[in-house]
């Protein structure tokens, strides 16, 4: 069973010893750079060492890659979804991608904010473990990976999981990897199906090398299931297999924003304007977007000052307390989350008002916008929610 668990490998740039420290098995080496190009991140102009994968560490002429050799045995499970409650157009997304397993190396599905895509890979991911292979979970904010993985070991259960974000000491074996976008820089022909959520979202969208990850990680007949509420030109131009939701699951509308104007301004003259009176007066659960720290900052200060017992924080990309924020927010500890673009995609809380204070700014584009307004009305029993 341990021996099996260990089919996957991972490549780094390290020492035959410092391999032994991950696994006890033989492992194969390859160049790291040929022809001036990079094997782990596919830059193809590397002069004395790649600048691109540095994150990593270095790679240099004359280094090499280690990785340990696939196996494609391992122990098979066959779980009964009989449970999983689907809508029409998720039942036919579901059986779209079963198809295509095995026979086409990537299919696209494009769904609204709210659809349920999580929910329509779950088919795809039970026939994988089926037949005994590996699945990989990528995902590009790493607050997201904890739920995944909640969710797949409610429906998986038994089966091994492992997070990867990058503060890991070693690689656990597992059968499902959930991990965020960069990571997949460790492994080659390792996974059977790779399902890429969020894929056009940052870093995915903006760097070549996760494309080449992608398909290095990706084993020679697996498939990569990408998944996106706004697929980028990018994407769209990659001529996929595409099955489209235009519905939320629970067949209502996306909600359509309303603009108010806010002069920010108000925070050097040490006043709240009667509209932000209005929002804390509601008692509503709400999730304020700014644009950068320092404004978020200075907007949880001047609210601490003017309403002292009102229950609010400020959560951001580098907060060291980041996680138990966003989880103290769904267990209602806080009425008001400042936060940044960190909590635009892929979370879910039951019943809120989004607010996005300075939404003309340059940061936020079409997509991030219908992404935040995709937080609002998830639950079909809370469809009240303000954006």
């Amino acid at each position: 069973m341990e021996d099996n668990l260990k089919e996957f490998f991972s490549i780094s740039r390290l020492t035959p010893k410092q391999i032994g420290v991950f696994f006890d098995e033989k492992f194969i080496c390859e160049e790291a750079i040929i022809n001036n190009t990079c094997q782990r991140c596919g830059n193809k102009n590397v002069l004395e060492f790649c600048e691109n994968c540095n994150e990593f560490g270095v790679l240099k002429n004359g280094d090499k890659l280690f990785f340990y050799p696939y196996k494609s045995s391992g122990e098979k499970y066959d779980f009964d979804l009989s449970n999983l409650l689907l809508t029409s157009k998720q039942k036919v997304a579901s059986d779209f991608i079963l198809s295509k397993l095995n026979k086409e190396k990537r299919v696209l599905i494009w769904a609204v904010c709210g659809a349920g895509k999580t929910e329509i890979v779950f088919q795809a991911i039970r026939e994988i473990l089926r037949v005994g292979g590996i699945i990989c979970f990528a995902i590009p904010r790493v607050d997201i990976l904890y739920e995944i993985e909640e969710r797949i070991r409610e429906t998986f259960v038994g089966v091994k999981t492992s997070i990867l974000n990058g503060n890991e000491e070693k690689i656990n074996p597992a059968r499902i990897y959930i991990v965020t976008t960069n990571q997949l820089l460790k492994f080659k022909d390792a996974f059977d199906l790779i399902i890429i959520d969020e894929v056009d979202a940052f870093p995915f969208e903006h760097n070549e090398k996760y494309d080449y990850a992608v398909e290095r990680s990706c084993k020679l007949n697996g498939t990569c299931v990408y998944l996106t509420s706004t697929p980028s030109e990018k994407i769209l131009n990659k001529n996929m297999d595409t099955f489209i939701i235009n519905r939320r699951w629970h067949g209502h509308d996306l909600p359509v924003p309303k603009f108010k104007f806010l002069f920010l301004g108000f925070m050097k003259l040490n006043l709240i304007p009667p509209y932000f009176k209005k929002m804390v007066m509601s008692n509503r659960k709400q999730l304020w977007f700014v644009s950068n720290i320092n404004l978020g900052k200075k907007i949880l200060r001047l609210m601490l000052k003017k309403f002292p017992s009102l229950k609010i924080e400020f959560v951001y990309s580098t907060d060291p307390n980041r996680r138990e924020k966003i989880i103290g927010f769904e267990k209602d500890k806080y009425q008001i989350l400042i936060t940044t673009t960190i909590l635009e995609r892929g979370v879910t809380f039951a019943d809120i008002d989004v607010y996005v204070l300075d939404s003309n700014n340059p940061l936020y584009n079409v997509a991030s916008l219908v992404q935040i307004a995709g937080r609002v009305g998830r639950k079909k029993e809370f469809q009240n929610g303000k954006i």
